[in-house]
């Protein structure tokens, strides 16, 4: 699974998930640290690689684009700042096996991870008029 990490999280996000065997890089390896929610967004589709990201404003860009891409993994409810939460690296681990389960012959989705809650999944294009298809895991 080929993940880009979001500059709004710790390089050592991205590291973690190295180790763990996935194909992953954060935004500042790649000179996109500073780069808007569209560019990142292009080059995961480029790249095929899920975004994650604690942005949250990003759910209103996909619908608002009804976009069918890239796939995004949102994690809320975790301190951000200097240091990475300890849970945060391993509920992400956890996280991403149960994306790349629900990927495997299925449609891009945002999943939404919070702290001590079930991971919660809308199927790709999110539509602002209509109920998403949403699910809990």
């Amino acid at each position: 699974m080929k993940i880009l990490v979001d500059q709004n999280l710790q390089p050592e996000v991205a590291q973690h998930l190295l180790t763990k065997k996935y194909d992953a890089i954060h935004t500042s390896q790649i000179g996109m640290q500073i780069a808007d929610d569209t560019e990142i967004f292009d080059y995961c589709r480029q790249e095929n690689r899920i975004l994650v990201t604690a942005d949250v404003k990003l759910i209103k860009y996909l619908a608002s684009s009804n976009a069918i891409t890239p796939s995004v993994l949102i994690v809320r409810g975790y301190e951000f700042g200097t240091r990475t939460s300890p849970k945060l690296l391993p509920d992400i681990e956890c996280a991403l096996t149960i994306v790349n389960d629900i990927l495997v012959g299925q449609d891009e989705a945002v999943f939404t991870l919070r702290i001590n809650r079930p991971l919660r999944v809308r199927l790709l294009p999110l539509n602002q008029d209509e109920p998403a298809e949403s699910r809990n895991h």
